[in-house]
Parts: C-alpha cells; structure tokens; sequence
C-alpha cells in the first residue's frame, strides 16, 4: 500500500510521455500498484539521467558517447522490467529454434 505522498507522485508521472511509451512496451496489467510506483520512479530517474547526458555530451560533438550512454541504459532498463514481468507471469519465452522443430 502506497502512503498519500506516494500516490500522488505515480498520479503525476504515470501520465508523462515516457510512461505512456513504456506501457506500449511493458504490460501494465501484471503490474501491482507498487511496482507502477517503483516503475515510474525509476522512470523519472533515468529520463532525467538520459537528458543530461544528452545536455552535456551532444554540444561537445560526442555523437557516439551521447548514443551509448543515452541509448543503452535505457534499453537495458525497459529489458530488465519486460524480463521481470515476464518471470513474473510465467510465460514460457519460446525461442527461434523451437519453430522449426
């Protein structure tokens, strides 16, 4: 159970652009309302992260250094929860082969 303050925040930042493009990505139906909160707290997290890499590194012309370190924790971050969630519900993940068999 989440305290008044708490609630509020997932309120306020679950209706943000990164969240709405996250739950295209991770489904928000296995999510328990605490681990939305954890989840859009993260979220503000990282995307406050990924804009001041972007602020520091692109005016210095660090393309490369602005892909990887803007690029990568955030596709590390979405894989962790859609492998959490996925555990979670206890899919069977069938991999390539499994289709030609």
């Amino acid at each position: 159970m989440l305290t008044e303050a708490q609630e509020r925040q997932l309120e306020r930042r679950e209706n943000s652009f990164f969240m709405l493009w996250l739950y295209k990505r991770v489904r928000k139906e296995l999510l328990s309302e605490y681990e939305r909160y954890i989840l859009c707290r993260d979220c503000f997290r990282i995307s406050i992260y990924t804009l001041a890499v972007i602020s520091l590194l692109l005016p210095l012309g660090l393309f490369l250094e602005t892909a990887l370190f803007a690029v990568i924790p955030n596709v590390v971050f979405i894989t962790k929860w859609r492998d959490y969630l996925q555990q979670k519900s206890l899919q069977p993940v069938k991999k390539s082969v499994d289709k030609y068999r």
